[in-house]
């Protein structure tokens, strides 16, 4: 099964693109907007099944240094330069040193996209 958890600070917009990815391209109902954990059950449910339990495709975590050594990374939806700058900073590092390829599948190429080497996957 797949859920997305977007977070409580999207606009409305973003939230219905969202949504509309979710149920369009991933056939999934489960997609949850709230920005903080309601239970105790529920945070033992995140801990034990969400945070931090990315996997890539050598079944290893998801770290900054698999960031950079990834051959090529897609971004969906997500300015890196803008939003996080940390993976910005690997994503730019990574395209220098050793030619990192970066998608990006949104509406408009941007700066930061730019700088790190990117092509754009254009997208509604």
């Amino acid at each position: 099964r797949t859920g997305v958890l977007t977070g409580g600070r999207l606009t409305v917009e973003d939230s219905y693109a969202y949504s509309k990815f979710a149920r369009v391209a991933l056939d999934t109902n489960d997609i949850d907007f709230r920005s903080r954990v309601h239970s105790a059950e529920e945070a033992d449910f995140l801990a034990a099944r969400v945070a931090g339990r990315g996997r890539d495709l050598d079944g290893e975590g998801v770290t900054y240094t698999a960031l950079e050594k990834a051959p090529a990374v897609l971004l969906v939806g997500f300015e890196s330069e803008e939003e996080a700058p940390g993976v910005f900073l690997r994503l730019r590092k990574a395209h220098r040193k050793s030619g990192q390829k970066t998608f990006a599948l949104a509406s408009h190429a941007t700066r930061g996209l730019e700088k790190a080497g990117g092509t754009l996957l254009p997208a509604a």
